[in-house]
């Protein structure tokens, strides 16, 4: 069953046939990253995603916070695709570049944003004490820091490439009980389940 959904004639690949093979990724990767930001509070209509991508560029200056979340969604995801497609592996350095790109010019960004983040965090009301949260990570540190270069090198060292889905169900799950950054640990979470689906298919 799982070789079938990586197979060479898979939907990704039927795009070939097309005048313009890139286009159907391109409107895919932009759906994906108006729907992903969605999940996370942030919403900007796709049509209004679609005329921003190609009118703004690389300035994002004069956009609102979450325009420029999506549209930072975005160089993530095509800075990602393009490394796996160069033959890079799924890296704690990749990782980080990826989490720098999503957060660059956000209220998120600073110079320790793309780091194993060093503060304590809860998922909960942000005026309610850490006790009342729904969900409390492990606590910064050392350990912290040791499970998730661990989590990254068990993913690169797997032996079983036909329980793919199963390892793909794993990890995400063990990266977002960690949470490793301060922000942008779903959106980075499900990018990479992404870049994971795509080195399979390799």
């Amino acid at each position: 069953m799982e070789k079938e959904m990586f197979a060479p004639d898979a939907p990704g690949e039927l795009g070939e046939d097309l005048p313009n093979p890139d286009m159907p990724r391109r409107l895919t990767m932009r759906r994906e990253a108006q729907s992903t930001s969605a999940l996370e509070g942030t919403f900007e209509p796709l049509e209004t995603v679609l005329a921003q991508d190609y009118e703004v560029g690389e300035d994002k200056s004069g956009l609102s916070e979450s325009m420029r979340e999506v549209l930072n969604y975005l160089d993530a995801a095509e800075c990602g695709i393009g490394q796996i497609q160069s033959g890079h592996p799924i890296s704690l350095p990749l990782v980080r570049e990826l989490q720098k790109l999503l957060v660059k010019g956000t209220k998120s960004d600073n110079p320790q944003a793309w780091d194993i983040r060093s503060t304590q965090v809860f998922i909960g009301s942000p005026t309610r004490r850490i006790e009342d949260a729904r969900f409390v990570p492990m606590p910064p540190g050392r350990d912290l820091d040791i499970v998730v270069q661990l989590l990254v090198d068990w993913w690169r060292s797997r032996k079983e490439p036909g329980l793919a889905v199963l390892d793909m169900a794993m990890f995400h799950y063990q990266f977002e009980t960690m949470y490793p950054f301060t922000d942008g640990n779903g959106r980075i979470g499900r990018l990479l389940v992404l870049l994971q689906m795509m080195t399979e298919a390799c």
